[in-house]
């Protein structure tokens, strides 16, 4: 099971990298958010937006 998510992660992230590359930072962050997902773990807007409830 943790292998398969490491491997996701690792998918997204090389993802990202190619995005960046060309410059996507709409792409980048929709592709962080996946992968801080699979981890279970908030983006930043996530938090940001309990913090303000």
């Amino acid at each position: 099971m943790a292998d398969d998510v490491v491997r996701k992660v690792v998918g997204y992230l090389r993802q990202i990298e190619k995005l960046a590359e060309k410059g996507d930072l709409d792409g980048v962050l929709l592709e962080a958010r996946l992968a801080l997902r699979l981890c279970n773990a908030p983006s930043s807007s996530d938090t940001t937006a309990d913090a303000g409830a």
